[in-house]
């Protein structure tokens, strides 16, 4: 069975054979006004992928959300 395409999500995508391991993280009002200009621009913004943890996975916490990816993660 294939997963329904997200109709917020990426307008060419098609099917997937399995949705992703986890749900995307969580939005901003940085993330909306982005989304907003974007669509007045005539483009189609949409969250994609992120090798971020967005809930515990593998022993492993989820994602604080406190800007320092570049060293190491979430611990």
């Amino acid at each position: 069975m294939y997963s329904k395409i997200d109709h917020d999500g990426n307008i060419f995508e098609g099917p997937r054979q399995r949705d992703y391991p986890m749900p995307p993280i969580r939005g901003s009002e940085f993330i909306d006004m982005m989304v907003s200009a974007g669509r007045k621009a005539g483009m189609h913004p949409h969250r994609g992928p992120a090798a971020i943890n967005s809930r515990p996975y593998g022993g492993r916490s989820a994602c604080v959300y406190h800007g320092f990816c570049d060293t190491g993660g979430c611990t």
